[in-house]
């Protein structure tokens, strides 16, 4: 879990500290995990120019250098999935477009639960389109339900996610072997 509020110096290029960095991109490497769950309050997501481009601090993509170290480190073994918040909508997606580092890492958005959601289909669809990037939007009160499922049960090992309306409705589902 990564402190992305507390440590966050726009003026010094950081997100968080150099500390908090090398220790995130140490346990990555040596995790033994079938699955590395990095959770993060801000998303990891290259969302282009798609959202606020005048104002990338609120996120990894603002912070390329300390971006680039944490995806090269993700990259470098299977199994990592970046678990994020704050963009008040859910979703799965690609950390980044076909071709660059971190294309084959996904970011389990969640939310939101407790903030005014976004209609973030909409608005993509008002400013040229859904990219394939986005595998699944959920701009309505959702709540995000993880699974680890372990070898010799079902599918597993695998994690499954899940997208809940505030009913209890299933609005999306996913498995991801290991």
């Amino acid at each position: 879990v990564l402190d992305c509020r507390a440590e966050r110096d726009p003026a010094a290029g950081r997100l968080v500290s150099e500390d908090q960095l090398a220790w995130a991109v140490d346990r990555i490497a040596r995790s033994d995990a079938t699955f590395v769950l990095v959770v993060s309050s801000v998303h990891v997501t290259d969302h282009a120019d798609r959202y606020a481009p005048d104002d990338v601090t609120g996120r990894w993509q603002g912070f390329p250098a300390q971006r680039e170290a944490l995806l090269a480190a993700a990259s470098s073994r299977p199994g990592v999935v970046f678990v994020t918040g704050d963009m008040h909508y859910g979703g799965i997606q690609w950390v980044s477009p076909a071709g660059a580092l971190g294309a084959d890492q996904v970011e389990l958005a969640v939310g939101p639960a407790g903030a005014q959601p976004w209609a973030v289909s909409a608005w993509l669809a008002a400013h040229g389109g859904v990219p394939d990037q986005y595998e699944a939007l959920v701009d309505t009160w959702s709540v995000t339900l993880l699974e680890l499922v372990p070898a010799g049960v079902d599918e597993g090992p695998a994690l499954r996610v899940r997208y809940l309306d505030d009913a209890g409705r299933l609005l999306v589902a996913r498995s991801f072997p290991a």
